[in-house]
């Protein structure tokens, strides 16, 4: 179970901040601070994550509490409740930090509480009227347990019982007092237990969940009040609330909207949608066909959902030269602007500053996004190189190019340029020749086209060069024998197979042809009879799909 302990006041909370704020003072934030406070709220109150910067350019406007920067509620960033407290460049000062206690009407930071209530219009709730010696749990509806100062976070984890923080009403405080202030956890279903022997549930719960506590789509504002210190009638666990001038709560609030969790039913209110406009975020994708292109802009919200209800215009800027041309608007449908654009050629890039602006029935809900600077190319068109190589005397390689492009073909053995030839739409075959050593070889052709709209393609095949030898018995035979030839073809690291054809030229009588078949790269023929004189045998091995097709002259001298 996740506990929940008495309230406990925090101390030394103004010197952490000051360590904080004073650390970042180096750290310029760009643009001027934002200013959105409700109209009544002494200062702004937002959320942030995951630092604590109190800069309301930071500010979450639809976040999960204690689980921020995830997808949904699965984020493990924590919820920082912070009060603008920086100067006109972002940053946080000493000078900053006193004129935010000023406009607080308190010179301490540990003087912070946090409360919720239902939404008003006119801040009626959110800044009630309080007497002398009045808590918070009567000021305000629900109190926000050990939350104080300014930055005061919620963290979340991953357990099933995950509460975050329990936020409670004057009845369960002054019960949870009166039975003894008991020390207590929630189960997997978000309910208190008394904790101690079996666990009971509590009789007296000292709150609720802050992930469960109100109905989905519940409008409630967040508060932030000066506190005067704490209610003994209730053990010192609730502070009491401090009035200005005019009886009032010294206060500032957030309106808010509670959203479900997507992946658990029994956390209705685990997020929160910040009540009035707000900049949404755009994004912009590109789709091409030939030297078209449509730039497809989409307005989201902060649910990072297609804004359907985003309607006005979509600003497309064409940048030259690093400045954003005249913006052409586009209309939006279902959130969803498209921009056509022509004369887009292949392998070409362009660079578009794209915005969205409301019209007057969205400015309720959206203010005008800021501009998205975006780089498109379109991709090159694919083009394709077959090889194919012969060997014999010479070895012969073979490019064919798809499509027929101008351009050039790069024949290369290894590291080494042995060819380079000319294609065009007219020849796209082209032949190079070479003789290659004994032993493997890698053998690439390369295809570059002249124009950029196409790709390089590269064709690539592993060849070996074989060595043919042959071994007459006897050496030299007499006239009128058949002597016997062993041929062998040898290519170390590649398999040999294949045929070898002998051509018999005897000095006298008739050419013979006989046709072989390798077995582990030998073959053996009882030849015809000899007559005297010089016989030349040619041995041509005709490859196979590794080794290259070579030929071997042997002559010997019958007696």
């Amino acid at each position: 179970m996740s506990v929940t302990t008495p309230l406990g006041r925090r101390t030394g909370r103004l010197a952490a901040v000051l360590a904080t704020a004073l650390a970042l003072t180096s750290v310029a934030i760009a643009g001027p601070a934002q200013s959105a406070a409700p109209a009544g709220s002494l200062v702004q109150l937002f959320t942030e994550s995951p630092d604590f910067t109190a800069n309301p350019a930071n500010a979450i406007q639809q976040g999960w509490w204690g689980h921020e920067g995830g997808t949904g509620p699965a984020g493990a960033g924590p919820t920082y409740l912070s009060l603008e407290g920086v100067d006109g460049s972002g940053q946080i000062t000493q000078a900053s930090q006193d004129a935010l206690l000023a406009a607080l009407g308190t010179d301490n930071f540990d003087d912070i509480g946090y409360a919720v209530v239902p939404y008003t219009a006119d801040g009626s709730n959110e800044r009630p009227t309080v007497t002398a010696g009045e808590n918070a749990a009567e000021a305000f509806d629900w109190v926000i347990s050990g939350a104080a100062g300014w930055g005061a976070s919620l963290s979340g984890g991953s357990a099933a019982n995950d509460s975050v923080t329990t936020v409670s009403d004057l009845a369960q405080l002054s019960a949870w007092v009166t039975a003894g202030r008991p020390l207590q956890g929630f189960d997997d279903s978000l309910v208190l237990h008394d904790l101690g022997g079996a666990n009971p549930v509590s009789t007296a719960p000292k709150g609720k969940s802050i992930l469960n506590n109100w109905p989905a789509g519940t409008q409630l504002s967040l508060v932030a009040y000066v506190t005067n210190g704490l209610d003994a009638d209730l053990q010192n666990e609730v502070p009491l609330v401090e009035a200005d001038g005019t009886g009032h709560a010294k206060t500032a609030w957030m309106p808010f909207t509670t959203v479900a969790s997507p992946t658990s039913g029994i956390r209705t209110s685990a997020g929160y949608q910040v009540l009035g406009a707000y900049a949404p975020t755009v994004t912009v994708t590109s789709s091409f066909s030939g030297s078209n292109a449509t730039l497809t802009a989409t307005v989201k919200n902060n649910a990072n959902g297609t804004a359907t209800d985003a309607t006005g215009s979509m600003m497309f800027a064409e940048v030259v030269g690093g400045v954003a041309g005249t913006a052409v608007p586009a209309s939006l449908t279902n959130g969803v602007a498209t921009l056509p654009v022509t004369g887009f050629a292949p392998g070409t890039a362009r660079t578009y500053e794209v915005h969205y602006e409301p019209d007057a029935p969205a400015q309720a809900t959206y203010l005008a996004s800021v501009n998205v600077r975006k780089t498109f190319t379109n991709p090159q068109i694919a083009t394709s190189t077959t090889l194919s190589a012969k060997g014999g005397s010479t070895d012969t390689f073979t490019a064919t190019v798809t499509p027929g492009l101008a351009g050039k073909v790069t024949f290369k053995d290894g590291a080494t340029v042995f060819a380079t030839l000319a294609v065009s739409p007219t020849v796209r075959t082209v032949k190079a020749v070479r003789k290659l050593a004994t032993g493997k070889h890698v053998v690439t052709a390369t295809f570059t086209p002249t124009s950029t709209s196409y790709k390089t393609s590269v064709a690539l095949k592993t060849v070996w060069q074989g060595t043919v030898s042959g071994v007459l018995k006897p050496a030299r035979p007499r006239a009128g024998t058949r002597p016997k030839l062993i041929v062998r073809v040898t290519a170390p690291g590649a398999p040999v197979s294949g045929r070898v054809t002998v051509v018999f030229d005897p000095p006298r009588g008739v050419t013979k042809r006989f046709v072989l078949t390798l077995r582990a790269g030998t073959a053996t023929i009882l030849l015809p009879k000899v007559v005297k004189g010089v016989t030349r045998l040619t041995l041509m091995y005709g490859g196979n799909a590794y080794v290259l097709a070579s030929n071997k002259v042997l002559t010997f001298r019958a007696t």
